[in-house]
């Protein structure tokens, strides 16, 4: 089974994760190397300053750069890269038609970041209405890193979460992860790399810190 990285910046000058492409490059190389096959690119994309139409132009352009750097290299072998992006709930984005199309590339999951600011009832309704709409498979980005309120209100409806590789490094993270390993909603690992530091330093104790604690886990349950 392909081992992906679900959650990571890796497309040039997209957002500040990947400066250029020779960034990229250097990313996607520290991935093989740390044995992943199957990289989601997950542009941050931020409703309040960017149309969806926008996102997706400048993101094929990144996409298209990256490919063609990637086949001049003759030398170096790289994992697939897959179009998708990290959205920044708001209130009423339920109402966005065009969403879907920010799902990983030929999936309905998307990628959701949650504020990190107290939730009001209109966020939490927000999240339920995207959570009920039949054309997103809805899936919470780094959950270790909310509060310990809104990881009970997260645990409580059971929505499906991906976690941060570097959650390994704090006793407290890896407590929270638990929680979420107990109740099955762990669906995926992701290194969230920002630029080249320690990016995949982590990526393979947490892979066997899942499969430890979860017989049961697997990358994305096998949906890309």
């Amino acid at each position: 089974m392909a081992v992906i990285d679900f959650h990571a910046h890796v497309l040039p000058e997209m957002d500040h994760g990947c400066e250029d492409v020779s960034m990229a490059l250097r990313q996607l190389k520290a991935a093989k190397d740390a044995g992943i096959d199957i990289v989601i690119a997950t542009s941050h994309f931020y409703p309040q300053s960017e149309s969806i139409r926008s996102f997706l132009s400048r993101r094929e352009e990144a996409v298209q750069e990256l490919k063609r750097e990637i086949e001049k290299d003759k030398e170096n072998r790289y994992p697939e890269v897959i179009p998708a992006a990290e959205v920044l709930l708001c209130d009423g984005m339920e109402h966005m038609e065009e969403l879907s199309c920010l799902c990983i590339d030929g999936t309905a999951m998307l990628l959701l970041e949650m504020p990190f600011s107290e939730w009001s009832e209109r966020t939490i309704d927000t999240l339920e209405r995207l959570e009920n709409r039949k054309d997103l498979d809805i899936v919470l980005a780094h959950v270790e890193r909310y509060s310990a309120e809104q990881q009970d209100h997260i645990l409580e409806m059971g929505y499906e979460v991906q976690v941060n590789s570097s959650f390994v490094r704090r006793f407290g993270a890896r407590r929270s992860v638990r929680r979420f390993l107990k109740a099955e909603q762990v669906v995926a690992l992701g290194s969230d790399i920002h630029g080249c530091k320690n990016g995949y330093r982590y990526f393979g104790k947490a892979y066997r810190f899942l499969v430890k604690n979860l017989v049961d886990f697997k990358e994305v349950k096998g949906k890309v």
